[in-house]
């Protein structure tokens, strides 16, 4: 008896019958489970005067579940001596309720240690009782007045656990059936000398014939592979907001040679060099630049004016966020922040915590190091703690801190980053409560990463670390355009069979067919058209309605914009990011959004695909499908025109183009001259 008592634990996590009026233990109604789904589906399948008899006292069985009906009680010689109640427990709770969200996390139920036969010999002795009627009676009835109620707390444990099992019945014996071990089953029955009562009973009594059984059996399995495996959670997007510096804040790009002159740290070469970059990496006149690094002071800089910049450029971001979202500060459960270069103690999800006085138990995380993708990272995270805990909010909030990352240094592979980012902050708020399914935005439908960090070449091609001075900076070296396009591709092939259209999959398919067939047989290789060797690139905007490119700078997004052959509309939200904004790192891809939000728009079931990268080196994807038509004016795009920006963008690129055509003339010039020479 205390080895019951001691097994009997899982029995809290059952429905836990309750006491009626007449003292006896009740059951009451539960949610559907597998049983009573079956017994539903076989309710519409066998005729209504075929259905259980009053006789057998299983009222269990009708649909919808009677409010209520009396455990009665058996003898003790009903059960085996060897009957091995804590399997039978754990057997119960494991198949009877659904399987939480966070089974892993919490490690709720736990599997016996028992031998697979002796479990089945347990629940074959249950089903033998059930068939036999000894268990369930209907409530208007009393127990039998030969059979003596057990004593004590696990007795009565006990008792639950077995009013719970006799529901599985039926369940048990489709799923032998479905999983072809009906045979075995009927084997290990055939050892009670009245085993094959149940099996008479089914056939007899439900004239439920193995084949309406395997029916059933299918349609369970169906039912559970769509609970259980294809049916996760959904993830949304409730809303999200992004930074707008304010006016002070602004960094003309001719405030940029000012900077620079001013102190005479730089070189005037140095000084031409970061202009070039700022004029030609297609940033505006709008960005901005913190006042400590506008101050030109070294001293001005330091971790109190970097703790400062987030809290100006982030605080009054979650708060518009929380005020849009109707959502009070206490309500959230996880706040996750990432900053690559920027990460003190406490971290920044603790400083968000403090300010805003969240609950105690709000959990936090910070991201550090992980460059301009971190944003889709940070995102990736949320979404698993919330397929983990139901019902819960998660706050994620991206930053790259620029007075922590000022380099003062004179390298140029480490001035670029000077010229290009600038001041930004980005928070965005999930949710999986079923209250926000109609009012969310989007709904997060696929996150893909790729990690290159295993290539020594992937690896160092952005790196921070320090000058031959010994000042610290950030270094981008020239394989970081090869690294991209590789990393791209492996994430574009990831990707595409989770998105694209079942006619690019078949194109893609035969031309990776065509292409091998070609490398192993010459003389077919000759004879194919060359335009059938060249690898084909699926059309990934047959797959997405707007694009949200990472703003590294112009050359990026212009060879991004060739090799997935977009139009000038699509790439327009990256091109207006980097000119309004600068490189923003991680949070550029929510800023073009946002653009899109304001001036284009969003129809409901449109596709997102949101792409970043960053050291490492990282390529990671966020599909988002609008769960709503949204069309949101943000503070952020407010008075912006982008036939301006076209009007520069165009400009500059005229005067590229002539100084491309200009270098190429001086180049053969200076050609003839070296073959004049020789001749």
């Amino acid at each position: 008896m205390q080895a019951m008592q001691g097994s009997c634990h899982c029995a809290r996590g059952l429905d836990v019958p309750e006491t009626g009026d007449n003292g006896h233990r009740t059951q009451t109604a539960a949610q559907p489970t597998m049983s009573t789904f079956l017994l539903h589906f076989g309710k519409q399948a066998i005729p209504a005067d075929h259905m259980l008899s009053a006789r057998q006292d299983l009222t269990l069985c009708r649909w919808p579940p009677p409010s209520s009906v009396t455990l009665s009680t058996w003898p003790d010689s009903a059960l085996p001596a060897n009957f091995d109640y804590h399997a039978v427990n754990a057997f119960s709770s494991i198949l009877i309720h659904p399987v939480p969200r966070s089974f892993a996390a919490s490690r709720a139920f736990k599997f016996p240690p028992t031998p697979p036969r002796q479990t089945i010999s347990n629940i074959a002795v249950l089903l033998e009782l059930v068939s036999m009627g000894k268990f369930y009676q209907p409530a208007r009835r009393r127990p039998s007045a030969d059979m003596a109620e057990p004593s004590g707390k696990c007795a009565s444990r006990l008792q639950k656990c077995l009013a719970q099992l006799t529901r599985l019945a039926p369940a048990v014996l489709v799923a032998a059936i479905a999983l072809g071990k009906f045979d075995s089953l009927l084997s290990v029955l055939s050892s009670s000398s009245e085993a094959t009562v149940l099996l008479d009973w089914l056939q007899s009594t439900c004239e439920i014939s193995k084949g309406l059984l395997l029916l059933l059996g299918v349609a369970a399995g169906l039912h559970l592979a769509r609970s259980w495996l294809g049916q996760q959670q959904k993830v949304y997007v409730v809303d999200f907001a992004v930074h707008r510096p304010h006016d002070s804040w602004r960094f003309p790009r001719t405030a940029l040679r000012q900077l620079c002159e001013f102190g005479g740290k730089f070189s005037a070469e140095d000084v031409d060099f970061q202009e070039r970059i700022a004029y030609r990496s297609g940033l505006g006149d709008e960005t901005a630049v913190c006042p400590a690094i506008q101050s030109g002071y070294d001293d001005q800089l330091g971790i109190e004016p970097a703790r400062f910049e987030f809290g100006a450029t982030c605080i009054p971001v979650i708060e518009e966020l929380l005020s849009k979202a109707g959502v009070k500060p206490t309500q959230i459960n996880f706040v996750i922040t990432n900053s690559s270069l920027f990460n003190p103690t406490p971290s920044l999800s603790a400083a968000i915590i403090n300010h805003f006085k969240m609950g105690f138990n709000t959990m936090s995380y910070s991201l550090g190091g992980m460059g301009c993708s971190a944003g889709v990272i940070a995102l990736d995270l949320a979404r698993q703690m919330l397929e983990l805990y139901p019902n819960s909010y998660a706050l994620v909030v991206s930053h790259e801190n620029i007075t922590n990352a000022y380099y003062g240094g004179r390298d140029r592979s480490m001035l670029i980053s000077n010229c290009l980012f600038r001041c930004n902050g980005s928070a965005v708020l999930l949710s999986n409560k079923p209250s926000d399914a109609h009012r969310a935005k989007y709904f997060v439908r696929n996150i893909v990463r790729t990690n290159m960090a295993s290539d020594d070449v992937a690896y160092n091609c952005v790196m921070q670390t320090e000058d031959m001075d010994r000042v610290v900076g950030v270094r981008l070296n020239k394989d970081l355009v090869k690294v991209g396009a590789r990393a791209l591709r492996n994430n574009m092939t990831a990707l595409g069979p989770k998105v694209l259209p079942w006619s690019e999959l078949a194109i893609f398919a035969a031309n990776s067919a065509v292409r091998s067939a070609a490398k192993l047989s010459k003389p077919l290789a000759n004879a194919l058209p060359k335009a059938w060797l060249q690898p084909y690139t699926p059309d990934f905007k047959a797959a997405f309605d707007f694009f949200c490119i990472h703003t590294g700078g112009r050359g990026i997004i212009d060879g991004l914009e060739k090799e997935m052959q977009l139009s000038r509309q699509q790439i327009e939200p990256s091109r207006a990011s980097l000119y309004r904004f600068g490189n923003t790192s991680s949070t550029s891809v929510w800023y073009e959004l946002a653009y899109i939000e304001s001036r284009q728009g969003v129809g409901h079931g449109q596709r997102v695909w949101q792409l970043a990268f960053g050291s490492g080196f990282k390529f990671n994807s966020a599909v988002l499908v609008a769960n709503r038509r949204v069309k949101d004016m943000h503070k952020a795009w407010e008075g912006f025109d982008p036939l301006v920006m076209w009007a520069d963008l165009d400009k500059l690129e005229a005067a590229t183009a002539d100084g491309r055509a200009e270098k190429t003339k001086l180049e053969g010039k200076a050609a003839d001259k070296i073959i004049k020479a020789t001749l």
